[in-house]
């Protein structure tokens, strides 16, 4: 019964996301960030599966992915997951203090590639 009410309901956001996209060409999307959600692991922040639930529940059709890690990593598995609940993903993020520098981009790019400072914030 609950999964079909969760049906259901996204079915209806989905009707709803239609109908605002034809009167408004203006798409506004939301992050895990307002959700309260910074680290990629963390058991006081909002479950990612809950947090895709909620969003799609809300109307969103749009979001960034957040920490990398608190999204699943695998494409495959993401991609399904997004259309199960008719979402799209806008971005990426990049938690980094580029005002440091150049370096700063090299500590970037390892993080997004999964090194071990992408999963523990320092």
């Amino acid at each position: 019964m609950a999964q079909q009410n969760a049906t259901t309901t996204t079915a209806g956001a989905a009707a709803q996301r239609q109908n605002a996209q034809q009167e408004n060409p203006v798409l506004i999307g939301t992050a895990p960030d307002s959700w309260g959600v910074w680290f990629p692991d963390d058991p006081q922040q909002t479950p990612w599966e809950r947090f895709l639930d909620e969003v799609a529940e809300a109307g969103y059709s749009w979001i960034e992915l957040g920490p990398y890690g608190y999204l699943p990593t695998d494409p495959a598995r993401l991609a399904d997951e997004l259309a199960q609940r008719n979402l799209k993903v806008s971005a990426g993020t990049v938690f980094t203090a580029f005002h440091r520098g150049a370096g700063q981009w090299q500590e970037a790019s390892g993080r997004r590639r999964g090194s071990p400072r992408a999963r523990s914030p320092s």
